[in-house]
């Protein structure tokens, strides 16, 4: 669970980065993300990166089935399950969302 006033994506970063990685998360610029995953903003797909990724999903994704994730480029995605997703990536199934 994320402290109190974990409110964003952002919030929650800055929480799992002081808690679990020992230094704090900011927000990734798209230069960044292009040179850690490969892939650019809107196309990062849940595999294939290009350094190890610590992955947090949301547990309601848990309830929708199917969900579309990015396939490698902003206008290609996939069908697939948040189960599926969880499966194949070893992510942390976690409360993330904003209340």
């Amino acid at each position: 669970m994320f402290p109190d006033g974990t409110h964003t994506a952002s919030d929650a970063a800055a929480a799992i980065g002081s808690a679990i990685l020992g230094f704090s998360v900011k927000t990734a610029d798209a230069r960044w993300v292009r040179d850690v995953t490969g892939f650019a903003i809107g196309g990062v797909a849940p595999v294939g990166h290009l350094s190890p990724a610590r992955l947090q999903i949301d547990e309601d994704l848990m309830a929708l089935d199917p969900i579309w994730a990015a396939a490698g480029s902003p206008r290609h995605n996939f069908r697939t399950s948040a189960r599926e997703i969880a499966q194949v990536t070893g992510g942390n199934i976690a409360d993330v969302k904003k209340s």
